[in-house]
């Protein structure tokens, strides 16, 4: 998906300078629907990368980004948006995994990737679901 960002580099590392690219083409969509948001990119290990927030974006936007990258890996690159249908029939099980990890289901989280395999995640938050969603979606196109 975004190899074209993570040119020349380890296959199964994601750098700062990816991170940036990402984050950037995040910022640039939220611009386009006249959006404030945070964007967090985490590695495959669910640690922090980046974290940048939009001026004028909520004071709990970059929490919530980073915790819908967490989640994205944590649940092997599923997106947040998918873990929505898959917890709307099973509250018990997201409530507890929520109560020993910050995991966020709803639009806004997506697997980062280099030829196939998930090196990380991005989570965007601080507007709509669906426009977190957008926002997530062009940093991985």
């Amino acid at each position: 998906m975004v190899d074209d960002v993570c040119e020349n580099r380890g296959s199964h590392h994601l750098t700062l300078e990816e991170a940036q690219a990402i984050t950037k083409k995040v910022r640039v969509k939220a611009a386009e629907m006249g959006v404030t948001i945070a964007a967090a990119v985490v590695d495959k290990a669910g640690l922090l990368v980046l974290s940048e927030r939009m001026d004028g974006a909520g004071i709990m936007a970059a929490d919530i980004a980073k915790a819908k990258a967490f989640t994205v890996v944590a649940f092997r690159g599923r997106p947040t948006e998918d873990l929505a249908d898959l917890f709307k029939n099973n509250p018990q099980t997201f409530n507890g995994i929520a109560a020993i990890s910050p995991i966020v289901a709803g639009g806004g989280g997506m697997p980062i990737k280099k030829s196939g395999k998930v090196v990380g995640a991005i989570g965007a938050s601080g507007a709509k679901g669906e426009e977190d969603q957008k926002c997530a979606e062009a940093g991985v196109s």
